[in-house]
């Protein structure tokens, strides 16, 4: 990944809602309205290959949470939605062209250690459809309900193991979280050159 992916990962998931949130504070202190971010559970959890991803949103989760101590003085009400494994747009890009992007960014030792191959995202799960949820009514739900409601939560879980892989990262042993995070995230081909030697 290039300094230019990971730039743009943070400008969209973290660095563009903060913005926008600091632009409309002056109107929610005196409206006393509401702060709904919509974070991941990748923000609560490390996933093995997603790096970036995840701390663009463990950035938004945190700043949210942040936000919600200190914006109550002013009556806000700050929630943070939690997705897991819904099919949306973040997987639909030339993952050729960005391989070989990514390639020919690579400096000469990080060729040699990892191998072209390793430039390429190639998922072991033939049917990711089985892992991703098309149904968005239980997410469009609970942002309904961090919206609207009087006492709004603040967190919201929705889809598949939304809640789960964070559970299993804070709670469990580190050699078995380790075990089974793994496990739930061995979802790409990755094997880099430097294993072989």
């Amino acid at each position: 990944m290039t300094e230019e992916d990971i730039q743009k990962i943070m400008t969209i998931n973290y660095t563009g809602p903060v913005n926008i949130c600091k632009h409309f504070l002056p109107l929610l202190r005196r409206s006393r309205g509401r702060l709904v971010n919509v974070a991941s559970n990748a923000g609560l959890a490390p996933i093995p290959l997603m790096g970036a991803y995840c701390a663009s949103k463990s950035a938004l989760v945190t700043i949210s949470e942040v936000w919600r101590y200190e914006l109550k003085m002013w009556g806000i009400k700050v929630a943070t939605i939690i997705p897991s494994g819904y099919k949306t747009g973040i997987m639909s890009y030339d993952m050729i062209a960005t391989g070989n992007r990514w390639w020919n960014k690579a400096s000469p030792i990080v060729k040699k250690d990892y191998g072209q191959e390793c430039f390429y995202i190639k998922f072991k799960q033939k049917n990711r459809d089985f892992f991703l949820s098309a149904e968005f009514s239980d997410i469009c739900y609970k942002i309904e309900d961090a919206l609207l409601s009087s006492k709004p939560k603040s967190r919201y879980y929705s889809g598949f193991l939304a809640e789960f892989i964070p559970f299993i990262y804070i709670y469990l042993p580190v050699w078995l979280s380790d075990y089974l995070l793994s496990v739930l995230a061995n979802w790409f081909e990755f094997n880099p050159k430097m294993q072989n030697y």
